[in-house]
């Protein structure tokens, strides 16, 4: 493998602890409109997949008028300061290292843009990645157009370029661009559950990650 040149990350779950305050505010929307309420489960199962799919998974029993109106009020409510999600500790730390070295530095995730944009302002982290590429701005993961357009817009090779990710739908995303992957424990899947997808590595820490990626770039 080349010298990693680019690092892809995803969001929610691998950079900010962002799937309680996902669970809560889809259940305070449920009850705001006295529709049945996704189980945790099922919620930190779709981390990962596109919004509408998330959302129809999650609400499967609401007509398609009233998943509209759910779809709004969860985009609406995840941005208030009540759902406010902070980083894990140490994701600012690594990012601040990686970016000192000179690697460009990605997001790519399912989120919406203005919630991304408004948690990056947030959490103070918009100014230390070179690009984000949201779900509504191309096909979502895991079909790899926003990895292919990623790597065209800084002219790497798939050799140069790691996805960072806390899911199986992350790893099948990476491995469709033929890109490798690291998975986190510290999201939204089990260890067990993301051995089934077989990413490159799997760390439980950011200390690992950080020791991995030291001999990569």
């Amino acid at each position: 493998m080349k010298k990693l040149k680019l690092l892809v990350f995803d969001w929610d779950g691998t950079l900010e602890n962002s799937l309680d305050n996902i669970y809560l505010c889809k259940k305070a929307i449920a009850d705001k409109y006295n529709v049945t309420p996704p189980i945790r489960e099922v919620v930190s199962r779709v981390l990962g997949m596109s919004f509408d799919s998330a959302m129809s998974i999650c609400f499967p029993y609401v007509n398609k008028e009233q998943l509209e109106t759910l779809k709004n009020e969860f985009q609406l409510s995840i941005q208030s300061d009540k759902f406010k999600s902070n980083l894990y500790v140490g994701a600012r730390e690594i990012i601040a290292t990686l970016k000192n070295k000179g690697l460009f530095l990605v997001i790519a995730t399912s989120k919406s843009r203005s919630a991304l944009s408004a948690s990056m302002r947030v959490n103070e982290v918009d100014y230390l990645f070179d690009m984000t590429c949201c779900g509504e701005e191309f096909e979502n993961k895991p079909k790899p157009k926003m990895l292919h357009h990623i790597m065209a817009k800084f002219n790497v090779n798939h050799d140069e370029v790691l996805m960072i990710g806390d899911t199986v739908t992350d790893v099948l995303f990476a491995k469709n661009a033929d890109i490798k992957t690291i998975c986190v424990t510290w999201g939204a899947q089990t260890k067990d559950v993301l051995n089934t997808a077989k990413p490159c590595k799997i760390v439980d820490s950011f200390k690992q990650l950080e020791g991995i990626l030291e001999t990569l770039c």
